[in-house]
């Protein structure tokens, strides 16, 4: 249900924020256009990035300009890319052990994605505090299965192999989100979207 076929959007479609959309086309380009130096030096394609701005910044955008960008670098003309849009809450159970299970799922299928087509799944999770939120009581105590949640999703994304899937994390909240989701080796790239200023207005 959260599967979409890649939108006609580019980065070239968004104007300001150049610093955010850099950093986003390093981290979805470089493993593909530098290829033998990531190989040479045992590198891997980053895991995920997170967006991170206010409401109405075009985080959403970001994702599909994103989608658009890896759909040139591996999509083939025979096939239609896909990419996986889905929202943190959507993952959420009331049934205890469940939102473990989604959370397991999604990662398997990337896993199979990959193996399949021979490249990784962009899956866009909007929202993801709700399902990612910070473990140490600094921001607010947890119930035990929200921790559960965390920890799975951490495993899962750690034991994901060859980076099956390039998770794209965005909120609007990022200081309560748990850091150890966001470490280097898991979300490399911290991107924030800014709203646009007077002079990208005008040109939109």
């Amino acid at each position: 249900d959260y599967i979409c076929s890649v939108p006609n959007q580019s980065f070239d479609d968004i104007i300001g924020n150049e610093d955010a959309i850099g950093q986003l086309i390093d981290a979805i380009r470089a493993p593909v256009t530098h290829k033998e130096l990531y190989e040479k030096y045992g590198m891997k394609m980053p895991k995920g990035a997170l967006l991170s701005g206010p409401p109405g910044c075009g985080k959403t955008m970001f994702a599909r300009a994103a989608a658009a960008e890896m759909a040139k670098l591996y999509g083939t003309k025979d096939k239609e890319f896909e990419f996986l849009s889905l929202a943190g809450s959507e993952l959420q159970s009331m049934y205890v052990g469940q939102t473990e299970a989604e959370i397991k799922a999604l990662f398997t299928f990337a896993r199979e994605y990959k193996a399949y087509h021979g490249y990784p799944l962009l899956i866009f999770m909007d929202e993801c505090e709700v399902i990612l939120p910070d473990r140490t009581g600094r921001v607010r105590r947890l119930a035990p299965w929200e921790e559960s949640q965390v920890a799975t999703f951490i495993a899962e994304m750690d034991g994901m192999q060859e980076s099956g899937a390039f998770m794209l994390l965005a909120t609007n909240r990022p200081e309560v989100i748990d850091q150890a989701v966001l470490r280097d080796g898991r979300c490399d790239f911290k991107i924030t979207v800014k709203k646009p200023t007077p002079e990208a207005i005008e040109v939109i």
